[in-house]
């Protein structure tokens, strides 16, 4: 090999020795030769040794004496051997430097430069077996776009930033049965998750609209529940907190204070189906401490057997002669 700052030029060993001792000296094939043998040969090798099958040369001159000390800065001048061994020409040929070499880490740069995605792509696979399609920023998605998850066949269609679920978005997953896609949520997204307003279908029969905070309900929301029961209100970590309005299938309501998904503090309750009406306070879904009077008993479809007696002063003997006639009533009846 000739070797300068910006050229290597490799001779294999083999090649050396493969020539008649008639036509090389063979102390310049063993390493160094005087410098009057070598210069007979018309190749003149100054320093010259090898390594795994390879010689090395750094300084080679013609036999007009044209030496080339600085190989970046020359061309080559020199003879070579034929089928027959050394021939000396008559010109020197000349020989084109190699590619000056390129510093490794600016190469790697480069390919990392060009192997970045930007811009809009075609599908790209993942290791794993994901699947993207839509648009690249500085090697993340960026833009709009579509993931599918191959570990559960989950879709998400809609904006991203940065390689995360960022804006506007559905995210639908297949049917056991029919692997056609369900929406599962459509709305705003943060960060990968769930942020903002958005819809939440948790079944055909259920479903969620209303505010999102780090992926959970927080805010206000409306929430449709299987047994046709509706709550509107206050939400905080998925549940219902603040304050609320629970209407059940019976048409019965509550409005009120919630705690972790429970009637506490201050509520009232509408028995609608007893003609009833309940106003104070709870603890846990439970009424302690309140009010409960008659409330539209006429067109209930469930009234009590009694209604709730109003509470007044009146004289006693009255209330007494009073109880005394109803119970006679109710006993004659029952005769």
């Amino acid at each position: 090999m000739i070797k300068g700052p910006n050229l290597e030029l490799r001779v294999k060993r083999r090649q050396l020795r493969r020539l008649p001792p008639g036509r090389i000296p063979l102390p310049w094939r063993r390493g160094l030769a005087p410098r009057w043998r070598q210069s007979g040969l018309g190749l003149l090798v100054q320093n010259y040794w090898c390594k795994k099958g390879l010689c090395y040369f750094k300084t080679i001159s013609g036999r007009a004496g044209r030496t080339c000390s600085n190989l970046s800065l020359c061309t080559l001048a020199f003879f070579f051997w034929g089928v027959g061994g050394w021939a000396n020409r008559s010109e020197p040929q000349t020989m084109p430097f190699l590619r000056p070499r390129t510093n490794p880490q600016t190469l790697w740069r480069e390919w990392d430069r060009k192997a970045q995605k930007n811009g809009l792509k075609r599908t790209v696979y993942s290791v794993n077996g994901d699947e993207y399609t839509g648009e690249w920023r500085d090697n993340k998605k960026h833009g709009k776009g579509t993931q599918i998850w191959k570990v559960n066949g989950a879709r998400y269609d809609g904006d991203w930033e940065n390689g995360k679920r960022n804006g506007f978005g559905t995210y639908s997953i297949p049917d056991p049965a029919t692997g056609e896609y369900k929406k599962v949520y459509s709305g705003e997204w943060k960060h990968g998750k769930r942020q903002g307003f958005g819809t939440n279908f948790s079944s055909d029969e259920e479903l969620f609209e209303g505010y999102w905070f780090n992926g959970k309900k927080s805010g206000w929301g409306r929430m449709y529940f299987t047994d046709c029961s509706v709550y509107e209100g206050e939400w905080l970590n998925d549940k219902p907190n603040g304050y609320g309005m629970l209407r059940l299938p019976n048409e019965n309501r509550y409005e009120g204070s919630w705690k972790d998904g429970k009637k506490h503090g201050q509520g009232k309750f509408f028995y609608f189906e007893k003609g009833q009406f309940y106003s104070g306070v709870w603890n846990e879904d439970i009424a302690k401490c309140g009010t409960m009077i008659d409330f539209g008993r006429e067109n209930a479809l469930q009234p009590t057997s009694f209604p709730i007696p109003q509470l007044q002063m009146v004289d006693a003997s009255a209330v007494l002669e009073e109880a005394k006639s109803m119970f006679l009533e109710v006993e004659d009846e029952n005769v």
